[in-house]
């Protein structure tokens, strides 16, 4: 395995220091240090709306625990379904924030929102000068069988004029979200009001085991110029509740306001290639994982 990293990470490593940002930070969490059955909460792998989401040795990238989350049938499933994790300090406009981990959805689990057309997946919530809500932005799964050409979608609340932004070809389903087996997610936004596109700042980007699948560089993340993001919530709320009671699996958790040394295949930043083994492919045995990720550093 080649090492990236400088410090041994146990359940969540905080690392503070100073880069483009005012003051950068990373959190790290690998879901190593709980007993199985046991509330990730509980332990500070997840801050708030995780009561449901459990150790596990079910399904394991790294040959121990995984994180279980959970979601029961007729629920919407906020504060035990997924988790919400605080960023250490705000961020705001020009400042940039990356979040990268490993996904297992099992081939039975199954996605419908009656009345939405997507799921909330990865949000990050954004708050006004005066603290109130700014909006999320909004990124989600497109349900099972839907009709539209999509895998997922976009939004910004509170700039509804620009719309959904979709995501991937259906045809592409299988490739960007991928079943029983473990696949890699990795989210990048700019802070700003004003796009790329326009002249500004601001973009939102995804990867799915490394590969770029969108330049949102059309996307616009804060709604007023003197807005701060500070937290990711990780699904945590199902529209039109839950079809039925299933599990999906999450592990080694990486987020940072830190821009990161690797590059993508277009040059943007990413956090890509952290030094863990190749994820496993179809016809592998995803019991038999690859190695720990032990180290982390940032500059």
């Amino acid at each position: 395995m080649r090492k990236l990293f400088g410090w041994s990470v146990f359940l969540f490593v905080y690392l503070v220091t100073f880069s483009g940002n005012s003051q950068a930070w990373s959190r790290v969490i690998d879901f190593n240090d709980g007993s199985v059955g046991a509330s990730v909460q509980t332990t500070g792998g997840l801050d708030d709306a995780g009561g449901g989401t459990k150790f596990s040795n079910e399904v394991t990238l790294d040959g121990t625990h995984s994180a279980r989350m959970s979601i029961a049938e007729g629920a919407e499933g906020f504060g035990s379904w997924g988790g919400i994790l605080n960023f250490p300090s705000d961020l705001r406009t020009g400042d940039e924030f990356w979040v990268q981990f490993y996904m297992y959805i099992p081939e039975s689990f199954y996605i419908s929102t009656p009345s939405n057309g997507s799921l909330k997946f990865l949000r990050i919530r954004t708050a006004t000068t005066s603290g109130s809500n700014g909006g999320y932005n909004d990124f989600q799964i497109m349900d099972d069988g839907t009709n539209a050409d999509a895998v997922y979608r976009f939004i910004k609340e509170g700039v509804w004029d620009r719309g959904w932004m979709q995501i991937g070809k259906a045809s592409e389903r299988s490739k960007l979200l991928p079943r029983n087996r473990w696949f890699k997610v990795e989210l990048a936004l700019s802070f700003g009001v004003s796009p790329v596109s326009e002249g500004g700042n601001s973009y939102v980007r995804y990867w799915v085991n490394d590969e770029l699948v969108w330049n949102g560089n059309y996307a616009q993340t804060l709604s007023g110029s003197g807005h701060i993001a500070d937290a990711l919530y990780i699904f945590t709320y199902w529209n039109g509740k839950a079809p039925k009671t299933q599990s999906l699996y999450i592990d080694n958790i990486v987020m940072t306001s830190n821009t990161p040394q690797n590059r993508d295949s277009q040059g943007f930043p990413y956090i890509g290639d952290r030094g863990i083994d190749d994820i496993p492919t179809d016809g592998d045995d995803i019991d038999s994982p690859p190695a720990k990720v032990e180290k982390f550093f940032v500059e």
